[in-house]
């Protein structure tokens, strides 16, 4: 009879030694990863001020899933262009809206062409009637998966969530306004 928890544990340990040879958590920018990451989020802006839905549709790879800050779970580039095109539409609660540019807060590349982003972005409060709430902004952070394809950048993941403000030790200066 085998021992399946030492069976576990050898494949465990071998996979972390293998997952720590690919990950380089520590790997230096590719010197086109900031540039990527850049145009990529200028592109976004403008997908958005420019309420141009299918222009957003086309920074997402086939399976993007989209995590939004209410929560919704997005799956695949179609339903993201099709999520996009009411809340930027005359109907939905972003079609009036202008957004200012996001600031990148961090950004890494996990291996070549594989990269995290995360911004910071002021996006409009939304009231109850699903209506933006005029002169009020929610601080938000927007963290993005990139792959590299081609010469440009996708997104395969984004998660959207609200900043909440807090006083402790290790909080950012950010957060303690």
């Amino acid at each position: 009879m085998t021992d399946k928890t030492l069976n576990r544990r050898t494949f465990l340990s071998a996979a972390a030694a293998t997952t720590a040879v690919h990950a380089h958590p520590l790997l230096a920018l590719s010197p086109d990863v900031q540039a990527g990451a850049e145009a990529f989020l200028k592109n976004w802006v403008a997908g958005w001020n420019h309420r141009d839905a299918h222009a957003l549709a086309s920074l997402h790879t086939d399976d993007a899933i989209t995590i939004n800050r209410y929560g919704t779970l997005i799956r695949g580039r179609a339903s993201s262009e099709e999520a996009l095109a009411f809340l930027l539409g005359p109907k939905g609660p972003f079609g009036d809206t202008i957004f200012p540019p996001m600031q990148i807060v961090a950004l890494r590349e996990i291996v070549p062409g594989v990269a995290i982003v995360q911004t910071s972005w002021n996006a409009p409060v939304l009231g109850p009637d699903g209506k933006t709430v005029p002169g009020q902004v929610n601080q938000m952070v927007l963290s993005f998966t990139l792959l590299k394809r081609g010469a440009d950048w996708k997104t395969t993941q984004i998660d959207g969530h609200n900043v909440e403000h807090m006083e402790l030790p290790y909080s950012s200066p950010e957060q303690k306004k």
